[in-house]
């Protein structure tokens, strides 16, 4: 064996280092965060403190990974379930508004344009939407003939009064009477509404 020589100052620095590893060693945090640089260092070296603690720690830190895997499963389920009950419940609303609108007598016409009215503005309630359509677009005014306001049935009419009388002697037969007063009643009509 061939003979090494050293100078004093070397085996004085070694030997510091060698009571400050052994201090630090002693102490068990210590020894941890020295057998975790050892690991950094090389990632297969033995360090026993470290490897009895993943040992005992393995079990149980497999069961935390599953217990917060079964949280996130648990927490999307209940958010898919509420996000298809309010879906449903939109759904509803809606299906019901349309039948509300139907038995008010609205026409498929109508109830196109309040579906397109509820996709323009985002509207989820016919009911709400019908409102906003009939407060736009309000009913036409009837018409009166003759734009006296009023039907009075029980009166007769001043002018035609004698094509009247022809009609109700014939029973409704006399075609040509009925033709003239009805065309008479057709042009009364677009006269008022031309007004």
């Amino acid at each position: 064996m061939a003979k090494v020589e050293i100078d004093e100052e070397e085996v004085r620095r070694m030997t510091a280092l060698q009571g400050t590893v052994q201090t630090l060693w002693a102490n068990p945090e210590a020894r941890k965060l020295i057998q975790r640089a050892q690991k950094l260092v090389d990632p297969k070296a033995k360090t026993p403190d470290l490897d009895q603690e993943a040992a005992v720690l393995e079990p149980v830190n497999k069961l935390a990974e599953e217990f917060k895997n079964f949280v996130a499963e648990t927490k999307a389920e209940k958010a898919e379930r509420e996000k298809n009950e309010k879906l449903e419940s939109l759904r509803r609303v809606r299906d019901d508004g349309f039948r509300r609108l139907r038995e008010q007598k609205y026409t498929d016409a109508g109830i196109t344009a309040i579906e397109k009215l509820m996709d323009e503005k985002g509207i989820l309630d016919p009911l709400d939407a019908a409102a906003i359509f009939d407060k736009a677009n309000p009913p036409q005014t009837p018409v009166t003939p003759g734009g006296s306001g009023s039907w009075n049935f029980t009166e007769l009419p001043q002018e035609g009064a004698d094509q009247l009388k022809k009609l109700i002697d014939t029973k409704g037969q006399n075609d040509l009477v009925s033709e003239k007063m009805a065309w008479d009643a057709i042009n009364d009509l677009r006269g008022a509404s031309r007004r």
